[in-house]
């Protein structure tokens, strides 16, 4: 578990920081994605099409609506930054009829990681609901210490930062902005998408385009994982997370 942490927590040790440098608009935004199946709740499987490509083998779906305490293939890690960064320590998930309740108190991120490393090429799908007001809520593919990573950001006002992992160490930045008219529905459910298909990378909220890029690096497999990250935050930041699907992308 402890291997888990480490490959997962040297990329989301970085995460968001001088939030408001990253207010630069993104020209050339994703197009919106019709498909019903882009809204929360719509059970998705196995050679549907769901923007832009089909939905090949199932990997992993984690309902949090359907057990008590953390589903099977899953594992709930925290990491606290104040008043020093701690390390990743496993904990466990509260559900209910609403989901996994993944809350951060200030200076702490949660992250709902798959047990065991995926392919790279691959769909995320996460439900949630949104009920925080400053804390970034995100998915990332592919992670691994070696390996690489893919991390999708966003805040509630529509701010969005798209990374790519540098093996080992680091960050660069694929895409960041404001997605205009792109925010979450606060107190209500929302579908969050992330594809790579090969160095392709797209992602969509409720249907709508957030961004799109294409990676510097072949991805390899590595950890998936659904992650609120609160540091900076004032308050206790709150999501509910109801299901998350991992497809792989054809």
């Amino acid at each position: 578990m402890a291997l888990v942490a480490a490959s997962i927590g040297i990329y989301f040790a970085v995460g968001f920081v001088m939030r408001a440098s990253q207010r630069v608009l993104q020209p050339g935004g994703l197009a919106s994605c019709s498909s019903a199946l882009a809204q929360p709740g719509a059970a998705l499987s196995e050679g549907k099409s769901l923007c832009g490509g089909t939905l090949g083998s199932e990997y992993l779906l984690a309902d949090c609506t359907l057990t008590e305490g953390t589903p099977s293939g899953v594992m709930v890690w925290k990491k606290s930054y104040k008043p020093t960064e701690g390390d990743w320590t496993k904990t466990i998930a509260t559900t209910g009829s609403d989901g996994c309740n993944l809350s951060a108190p200030p200076d702490v991120d949660v992250s709902f990681d798959t047990a065991d490393k995926q392919p790279p090429t691959t769909v995320v799908v996460a439900d949630f609901t949104y009920e925080a007001s400053a804390g970034s809520v995100g998915i990332q593919l592919a992670c691994s210490r070696a390996g690489s990573c893919v991390d999708i950001s966003m805040f509630q006002e529509g701010l969005y930062r798209l990374d790519e992992g540098r093996p080992n160490d680091g960050w660069d930045s694929l895409a960041k902005g404001v997605a205009f008219g792109v925010t979450f529905r606060a107190g209500a459910p929302n579908r969050m998408i992330l594809r790579l298909s090969g160095r392709h990378v797209s992602v969509y909220l409720n249907g709508r385009g957030v961004t799109q890029a294409d990676t510097s690096r072949i991805q390899s497999s590595g950890y998936v994982d659904f992650y609120i990250d609160n540091r900076g935050g004032p308050a206790t930041e709150t999501v509910w997370l109801q299901r998350l699907y991992v497809f792989e992308s054809r």
